[in-house]
């Protein structure tokens, strides 16, 4: 099985990729649901509590899709006072406990009351996490964590009796794509060494993809909606949900058994 998810952040959130694009994350988010539904392609996005107060419509929207899921992926994507004051002074953005579960709380009651469902799933912003963060999350109802990226090939985890980690198993695109800032004449050489062309990335992950699903296991893909715009306007994630439609897809969901 194969899982497509990306993560979307809000509308002042501001990152490396906004300038290069004229629509919000949760604007490129419809259009990346509706390419893949046309290919029969489930997607989870795990997206900002944030996003559910500044987009409200569009998140709504994006939860009555049949085939997408909605997951957390933090309240503000750590672009807080307290945040910036956790960084500072102890050198990690995710704050103390208490801050984590305040923050885990807020996002889950953002997502719920735009959506009306229960937060199952959830990626941290940035894989970060400490001690805390997934007994807090197991504690408020997330099944499945998906912060870690890893090349053991279609392998989940189970940190805890209630919860599972469905690990990133193909190269994620942010950090491997030549796209927006991260072009040549827009930033030092050194930054750009070993990045990919959006062809090469999406021919790499496709041949991950066969060789995961040769095995037996299950594929998880990082495609931001925002990278993938930004790098050719969605033109190469088309190609790679076209491919994707000859395989079985789930959301991040399917992959826990049923409680």
């Amino acid at each position: 099985m194969i899982c497509l998810t990306g993560d979307v952040h809000q509308r002042s959130y501001r990152g490396v990729d906004t300038p290069y694009a004229d629509k919000t994350e949760s604007q490129l988010a419809l259009r990346y649901c509706e390419i893949a539904q046309e290919h029969d392609v489930k997607v989870t996005l795990f997206v900002t509590g944030r996003t559910c107060l500044e987009e409200t419509d569009r998140v709504a929207a994006l939860a009555r899709l049949p085939h997408c899921e909605i997951g957390g992926h933090t309240y503000s994507a750590h672009r807080s006072f307290g945040h910036w004051l956790s960084r500072t002074f102890t050198g990690s953005r995710l704050g103390p406990k208490r801050y984590q579960e305040r923050d885990i709380i807020r996002t889950i009651r953002a997502v719920r009351a735009i959506t009306g469902k229960e937060v199952l799933v959830w990626r941290n912003h940035g894989y970060q996490f400490d001690q805390y963060t997934y007994p807090l999350l197991a504690s408020h109802g997330i099944r499945i964590v998906s912060d870690r990226v890893s090349g053991v090939e279609g392998a989940t985890e189970r940190i805890s009796r209630d919860l599972l980690s469905l690990p990133i198993n193909t190269m994620p695109d942010h950090e491997h794509l030549l796209h927006g800032k991260y072009r040549s004449g827009r930033t030092n050489f050194e930054r750009l060494r070993n990045r990919k062309s959006i062809e090469e990335w999406r021919e790499t992950v496709e041949r991950q993809v066969e060789q995961i699903e040769q095995h037996g296991g299950i594929a998880t893909i990082l495609a931001h909606p925002l990278c993938m715009e930004v790098a050719d306007r969605m033109e190469n994630f088309t190609a790679l949900c076209r491919f994707l439609s000859r395989f079985k897809t789930g959301c991040v969901s399917d992959v826990a058994p049923a409680p």
